[in-house]
Parts: structure tokens; sequence; C-alpha cells
């Protein structure tokens, strides 16, 4: 400001003229503070317009994005957790790439995506399907990743490593594609299968409900007409996956592998599996095993079971663990005698037949029952049998096998023996009774647990297999607290002053069940009503051990409402929506169905646990999560 008598400088604050001392006149200072603020205010907006084209251009910049996350993958994950995060980034970031570029040819895409990724981390091809459709591959070492391109829809094939063949197959209202593929060779190579339904350029897999669960590593190829395939894979590999034994008594045993020669055979746009067991030793170990550990299974290996064998299965007992990992030892030759033609007898009903109620069916019935009688009373002696051990820290078991007259290999002898180091001698007839199944069936784990064989090579995990026995006597701890250690899950007990839970109720019934153990498998033994109170003894596997009236039993922990600070976490269902687990199957959910939480958010997904013991991925707002939030997510 300048003073009107000296016309001198002076600050806009200023009072008087520090020259001559004059006084200087005062400007409205709320009009330049407003001035000031507004000012202030359109310089923030400027930048904060910059930084939003900034990034709004990053969105739209697919091709500099994924340079930036594929860079940040072949550097390297710090963390499992930053692991997931990553792989799903690179997930995304492709797929919004693919649907920019759909115009592209295969040699475009190419060479476009080989000039944004890492060479030295990445491997990217692109396969021309029939009917102009694309199949692109990003293999690294973090993960490999298929995308189907059809005209301008793309899709995740997740589940899905390296392509091998393609087949489309025409059909009312569209068409289906059948794509065979395998594992990466570092995880073993495992058939692996896609059956993908086509309309209108949308894409709609189907493979969960069209192709049954298989186990085994080897090869596989479309047959001759184009549908069916043929596969060829080790049973060494089946019994790892499956996790019959140890893959190091597997190895340290020697006993000849077989490649056991499959069929899926494609009906009505759906799979079906026919099923080679194998002949040998292995064959019939690995049938006794499976049969222990699921006795609903026996009528699949009926044909390695002697009539004797078959009849005992039941009197020795259900496992203590499932799967049992079974440690192999071979004890020498035993003489035993075995049924006649055993493997002719007729195999029990497993649902799958059809159309019995014609009298030729009936026919075949009786001659086959004539026939299967005939075998169980023909016994012939056999010198001697191979004799072996299979046993974990909880079961225990002899298996004398011998050839049967078929040339098939049989057990004619099973039966429960000393766990080896584990207290006294327990066999068929002195602890059947006592025995309590509290896992679920071979095949309900190999069919619900996510992660069973998909990402693992059978030798994956032997130093854990082959750890020594775990201790399974009750540890004393401080506040009348007892916990069971064991190698397979046990009940978590409580305090010995149980705890109150809440009965809720199910969208459909006031009523929820009390089960025999922890899991949807085991019998109803009660049913309680909604809103009675129930003491909580004990937790295990997203059930709540319960006691009512002085009897206990499992109540699947979605329908207690408990408030302890160990309380399972719950949740209800808001919204129709899907659990995905780690095999890509979906499970379709009520508004309504109750939840136990297991992990905090996640891609803005939790995982959660089902009653029937599956675990999954539902999306957030597709939930009330009641009580306090869940723990940090853990894969």
């Amino acid at each position: 400001m300048r003073c009107p008598e000296c016309t001198v400088r002076n600050s806009v604050a200023a009072v008087q003229c520090k020259e001559c001392g004059a006084k200087l006149a005062r400007k409205n200072s709320t009009n330049l503070v407003k001035y000031a603020l507004i000012g202030a205010a359109g310089l923030a907006v400027l930048g904060i317009g910059a930084a939003s084209v900034s990034f709004v251009g990053s969105l739209f910049d697919s091709d500099g994005n994924l340079q930036k996350v594929s860079r940040r993958v072949a550097q390297g994950p710090k963390s499992k957790e930053d692991a997931d995060h990553l792989k799903s980034e690179l997930e995304n970031s492709v797929k919004r790439f693919l649907e920019k570029n759909t115009a592209l040819s295969s040699a475009e895409i190419t060479g476009k995506m080989q000039k944004i990724f890492p060479t030295s981390a990445y491997e990217i091809h692109v396969f021309d399907l029939p009917n102009a459709l694309k199949l692109v591959e990003v293999d690294t070492v973090l993960q490999s990743c298929n995308y189907l391109m059809s005209g301008k829809e793309v899709a995740v094939l997740r589940k899905f490593d390296v392509f091998d063949e393609a087949k489309i197959i025409g059909r009312q209202g569209g068409e289906t594609l059948l794509l065979l593929g395998h594992q990466n060779a570092q995880a073993g190579r495992k058939p692996q299968v896609k059956v993908i339904e086509l309309s209108n350029g949308a894409i709609k897999e189907r493979t969960d409900k069209a192709v049954p669960f298989f186990t085994g590593e080897g090869s596989a190829k479309f047959a001759a007409n184009g549908q069916d395939i043929d596969m060829e894979l080790a049973l060494s590999s089946r019994a790892a996956e499956e996790e019959l034994f140890t893959p190091s008594s597997l190895r340290a045993l020697g006993l000849p592998d077989e490649q056991l020669k499959l069929k899926l055979l494609y009906k009505n746009g759906n799979y079906e599996l026919l099923d080679d067991n194998g002949r040998g030793q292995m064959a019939a170990l690995r049938a006794a095993a499976f049969t222990v550990a699921d006795q609903a299974q026996k009528s699949r290996f009926r044909k390695y079971l002697t009539n004797p064998t078959a009849a005992s299965i039941a009197s020795v007992g259900a496992l203590k663990v499932c799967p049992p990992l079974f440690e192999l030892k071979r004890k020498g030759k035993d003489s035993v005698t075995v049924p006649e033609v055993a493997a002719a007898a007729p195999a029990e009903s497993d649902g799958g037949s059809s159309n019995r109620s014609s009298s030729r069916s009936r026919r075949r019935q009786r001659e086959a029952a004539r026939r299967a009688q005939q075998a169980a009373n023909s016994q012939v002696t056999v010198s001697s049998g191979s004799s072996y051990f299979m046993g974990n820290a909880e079961d225990a078991f002899e298996v004398v096998l011998a050839r049967g007259s078929s040339g098939i290999y049989q057990a004619a002898q099973l039966r429960r023996v000393k766990v080896q180091g584990h207290g006294a001698d327990s066999d068929s007839t002195s602890v059947a009774s006592t025995y309590e199944n509290k896992t679920s069936s071979l095949v309900d784990k190999l069919l619900s647990s996510p992660d069973s064989g998909q990402n693992s090579s059978p030798d994956s995990g032997s130093e854990k297999n082959s750890s020594a026995p775990v201790d399974v006597a009750p540890l004393a701890v401080p506040n009348n607290k007892v916990i069971e250690k064991t190698a397979a899950s046990k009940v978590v007990e409580k305090e010995a002053v149980a705890e109150k839970g809440t009965v809720t109720s199910t969208l459909t019934s006031n009523t929820v069940k009390v089960r025999r153990g922890a899991g949807t498998h085991y019998r109803t033994v009660a049913e309680i009503s909604r809103g009675a109170d129930v003491e909580i003894i004990g937790k295990q596997e997203g059930w709540y051990k319960v006691r009512i009236n002085g009897k206990e039993g499992f109540i699947y922990a979605g329908f207690i409402n408990c408030k302890t600070g160990d309380a399972y976490t719950t949740a209800t269902v808001k919204s129709g929506k899907a659990v995905t687990d780690a095999r890509n199957r979906t499970v379709n959910l009520q508004a309504g169905d109750r939840l136990v939480v297991l992990g905090g958010i996640n891609n803005n997904k939790y995982k959660v646990q089902l009653a029937n013991g599956r675990t999954g991925f539902v999306d957030k707002d597709a939930l009330d999560v009641g009580g306090e939030s869940p723990p940090a997510f853990v894969p």
C-alpha cells in the first residue's frame, strides 16, 4: 500500500507509513480473506481435477497398468498375503487389457503382450480355437492363468494351467466348448477338463456340474469321436493324492506302479467316468485303505476284497484319522485261504444302475446271485500271501494279499492290530464298539477340501506326512481347561464351567438339529427349538459341542449365538449369493442362511464355512456379520 503523503510502499497490513508516519487507510479485511479463500479453493480444485484426470487416465490405460502389475509380480511377493493380492491384481489387469483389445488378431495380441510383460518371468501364448475363439495363456512362476475370448466377451479360466486341445460340439440353442489341458510340470501333470457353453457370445462355464472328480497324474487326449476323453493315470499318484499313504512309504515299498486306463464318456452335455483301479498289489492295498477309510465305497472296490474280508469290513470300526496317510511296510509271507472267484460276486448297488424292472434284468440278477453263492462256497488254499502293515498314530491294520483266480490281487485278510508305540493291542473285536468317527468319509474329504491335490505334487508335504506320531493324551492346562493334542482335528474342550449360548433358527425351520459329531454326515440325536439356551463345552471345525439336559451333542456354530471371546464369528446371508470355493465350484445361498466366518475381508469377500464342512468365499455385501469384526484374513 502506497502512502498518500510520501508515496512510499508499505505492507497491506500497515497502520501508518514506515517513512513519514502518516496514517494509512484500512481495506476491508473480510473481502481480502474472502478473495484469498476463493483463490485457494480454485487452486485446490485445479489440483484435484488434475489428479482425477491422472487417476481416471490410469484406469483406462490398460497397457500401462498391466505393465506395472506384471513387473511387481516378476519381482516376487513379500508374503503369502501379498502373493494372493498380486495374483488377483494380475488376473484383473489382464482381463481388462484383453477386453480393450478384442478386435486384435492372435498375433497382434501376442506381440503387444510380449512387449508389456518382462520376458524373463513370463511366457505368453495365444491360441486360435474353432469358431473364432481365442485362448490366452499367461504363464509365470507365481501362477498360470488362461483367458477365453469370444467376440467382445472375456472370461477367466481358473484351475486350468496348460492348454492341450479344444473341441466344439454343436447343440440346440448354442455350442459347447470342450477344453483339455494339464497342470504345469512343477506341480505334476494332472489332466484338466473344462466344459463351457457358448450362446450369442456369452461364456458360461459348467465344469463343476459336467465333469466328475477324479484323482491321479498322467496323460489325456480326446478320443476318435472328438468328445470322449481317454486318460492314462499312474496308480501311485492316485493313492498319494487321496492321502491314503505317505508318498515316502510308497516309494520305499518299491511295488510296481500301474498306468490305469480311464475314460470320460460324453453324454447329454455331461461326462461320465469309467474308472480303472488296477490289478496288482498296490491296487489291492489302495482298495483296502480306501474301504476302511470310507466303508460306503466298499461296492466300488468289491473285486479287491475276498468274501470274508468284505464281510468283516464293518467290524474293524471307523478310523480316527481320515484321510489316513498310512505308513506302508512289508511284513513277509503268510499262509491264507482265499475264496475262489471272489471277484465275480455281484457288486453292491451304488445307485448307478437304472431300468431294472424288466424280467430279463431280474433273471440276470438271479443268475449272478447263484454264481456268487458258488464262488463263496468254493475255497482254495494259497500257500503264501504277501503281508503288509499300514498304520498311523491312531489306526493300524495288517493286510494279507493274494492273487485271485482272475489274476487280480485281493485283500485275503484285513484286521486291526496294535498301533506301534501307542497303547495296548486293539483288534477288530475289542475296539469296534469304542471307536467314534470324528472325521468325514474319505470321499467327503476329497470333494470338499479346497486344496486336495489341486496345487501340490504327490511328494509335497512328505516331510509333514512322515513326522513322528503326536501324543494323544489330554494335556492339563491352567483354568481347568483340557485340550486334546492329536494328529487329527479333535474337539477343543472349553472351561469346566460351561459357557452359555442361544439357539437361532434357519430360514425354513424353527428348530435345529443336534448331531452326534461335528458334521452333517453324523446322525441326528435330537432337535432343539429356537431361543433355547445350551451349554457350550467345546468347539470343533465350525461346530459347538453342547450339553442339553445332561446329554452332549454338536450344533453348527452358525445356529448358535455366543458372545465369548473365543466364540466363532457368524453371519446371516442378506441376499441370494453363491459361495465359491478354491476349485471354483459354487453353492447357492438363500437369504437368511447362517454361516461361520473363518477370515476377514480379502478382495471384498469373506472366507466362510458351511454346515457340511465346505469352505469358500462370499461377497461382503451379501453378509450381515454379527459380533466383532473377524480377524485378519488367513487364506
